[in-house]
């Protein structure tokens, strides 16, 4: 449970992008935080709750990510793109290795 606490303090040390109320930015690591949260104090996994969450509502064809997977084998998997400087590139999955 102190690891969670610890995560927590150091969101304040977050890179502030907009003005409080000025504009929306999206922050996955507050879901990724709630859920690391609900798996302390339940016991059990994050990925075990997800892949769980996902069977129960039917997305048997969906996984978690695992940086050990080389996900170019994947068939039918959808590709994360972003913009930068104006322009729309394909996000490299080998980035998800450690």
């Amino acid at each position: 449970m102190k690891s969670i606490f610890l995560k927590i303090s150091r969101t304040r040390y977050q890179t502030q992008r907009c003005g409080h109320r000025a504009g929306f930015e999206c922050n996955n690591g507050l879901y990724a935080l709630a859920g690391e949260l609900i798996a302390s104090l339940t016991g059990v996994s994050l990925e075990d709750m997800v892949k769980s969450f996902m069977s129960e509502i039917g997305m048997h064809s969906s996984t978690t990510i695992d940086p050990e997977y080389n996900y170019e084998l994947l068939p039918n998997m959808a590709s994360a793109y972003f913009r930068r400087n104006g322009l729309t590139q394909r996000f490299d999955p080998k980035l998800l290795r450690c």
